[in-house]
């Protein structure tokens, strides 16, 4: 079994056979595949050198490839996942044993980049989920918003205009994971005509 900690950016290895546990990080794997969790698809998932925060200096990180082009690849980077310990006091007209109560708050980012063939990577779409874990109730949100929203039609070219009908056509967003791996197919369908 394949195990992901995508927090920690370790993957583990069991081999029932000889109940062995290894373990892996982006400096010694350089590709991995998995299923996902929720049967949709393969996961595909590379190390490669990259400068997240402009220092200059590479490092290897896990990217998840949400599809491979002859002349661009698409891939995601998750970020590691913070939590939050937070008191929210409810207003005081309520019970006393609603006034005060614990929750969590957890928030994981991840970066939608184009990587195209010299090795430079761009960013497209950042994705902000959140998860508040309380007493009472959970919430869960997503927050999508462009990084640079051109970078679709500059990868796309000629075949831009297409892929927006289809999304439309088909009621998907450019700003969804799930629906750029859809509208990439596609593309990749037009670009072989």
């Amino acid at each position: 079994a394949i195990v992901f900690n995508d927090n920690e950016g370790i993957v583990t290895l069991y081999d029932k056979s000889s109940d062995e546990l290894r373990a892996f990080n982006a400096r010694t794997l350089v590709k991995f595949q998995m299923d996902s969790s929720k049967g949709e698809r393969e996961r595909v998932f590379y190390s490669l050198e990259f400068d997240g925060a402009n220092t200059g200096m590479k490092r290897p990180e896990f990217f998840e490839v949400l599809h491979e082009l002859d002349s661009f690849i698409v891939l995601v980077k998750i970020e590691r996942l913070k939590t939050e310990a937070r008191r929210d006091i409810l207003e005081p007209r309520q019970s006393p044993i609603l006034v005060k109560r614990a929750s969590r708050k957890f928030t994981q980012t991840q970066i939608v980049y184009f990587l195209d063939m010299e090795g430079n990577f761009e960013p497209y779409l950042k994705i902000l989920e959140k998860e508040i874990d309380g007493d009472l109730f959970d919430i869960n949100e997503e927050h999508n918003h462009y990084i640079n929203a051109d970078l679709f039609r500059k990868y796309t070219g000629q075949h831009f205009p297409a892929l927006v009908a289809y999304a439309k056509q088909n009621d998907l967003s450019f700003k969804r994971k799930e629906h750029i791996v859809l509208i990439l197919d596609h593309y990749k369908r037009l670009a072989r005509r």
